[in-house]
């Protein structure tokens, strides 16, 4: 299950290995302790709902995941990683008219203050106080999680963010690690830098590099659930398994796509006739 929550927690939900190792957990879950089976359930369930089910089984299967993590911080209220688990499904997986970025922070904070060397529950901490505009906060969060010193996409993705907020104009290193990232990596940079207001227009510097950006060969989320129920999903291709990596050509236009949407800056017009023609 460690390989699950490795896939997951590179950068996005939706990775193809997490998703068959996640489903696949969760049919061998017999003989564990209950804290291990609970939060194997919840991951299982979570992968599940990336599946194009029925609405009705799909409303179904997003309940039983909230009612095993609702358990699993009832018994389990001194465990970070039940908490992170809690929030991480708030996040990918709200339910319309309840699910609040409140609700969302607080289980997020909760794990930060039971083990503040734990990573996963700042990433998502970081995007959110951001867009609700807790800047404060946002800065406090992503202080923390650079100071763990973590190698991966997020972090990277992190660095990069920070760099990008310290002036007003982007620093000769911030342009040099700009032209050199991955696609994953500015995604993850763009991710967060979409909902903050920002006349430097970093979103938008971030976009036109994401552009030119060397393929990560890293699986990519694309787009949310039609029906407005379900977190960001897999670009997927015809195939045996349904779930594969995308070309370079649609990760980069599906990335842009989805969180260009939401940028904040004066430049995003500009750049949706960019990435239209990209």
């Amino acid at each position: 299950m460690n390989g699950v929550r490795g896939c997951g927690r590179k950068g996005f939900r939706g990775d193809p290995l997490a998703h068959e190792w996640g489903l696949r957990a969760g049919a061998l879950n017999r003989g564990l302790a209950p804290r291990d089976s609970l939060l194997i359930a919840a991951d299982s369930l979570s992968e599940a709902l990336f599946d194009q089910l029925g609405d009705s089984v799909w409303r179904e299967q997003q309940g039983r995941l909230f009612a095993t993590l609702d358990a699993t911080v009832q018994r389990y209220p001194g465990d970070p990683e039940a908490w992170y688990e809690l929030g991480d499904a708030l996040y990918h997986w709200p339910i319309p008219s309840r699910t609040t970025v409140d609700g969302m922070l607080n289980a997020f904070d909760r794990a930060i203050a039971l083990d503040s060397t734990f990573g996963p529950p700042y990433v998502h901490a970081i995007e959110l106080a951001f867009q609700v505009g807790r800047i404060d906060a946002a800065r406090r969060y992503l202080d923390a999680y650079l100071a763990l010193n973590q190698t991966d996409p997020n972090s990277e993705g992190m660095g990069l963010v920070a760099k990008l907020l310290a002036t007003s104009q982007p620093s000769p290193e911030a342009t040099r690690q700009l032209q050199a990232a991955s696609s994953y990596v500015l995604n993850a940079a763009g991710w967060v830098l979409r909902g903050i207001p920002d006349s430097a227009e970093s979103a938008v510097q971030v976009a036109r590099a994401l552009v030119q950006s060397r393929p990560s060969g890293e699986p990519v989320l694309t787009s949310r659930r039609s029906d407005g129920g379900g977190s960001v999903e897999p670009s997927r291709t015809e195939g045996t398994s349904g779930r594969h990596t995308p070309s370079p050509r649609t990760y980069r236009r599906t990335t842009l796509s989805t969180w260009l949407s939401q940028v904040r800056c004066p430049g995003n017009e500009r750049t949706r006739r960019l990435v239209s023609g990209c």
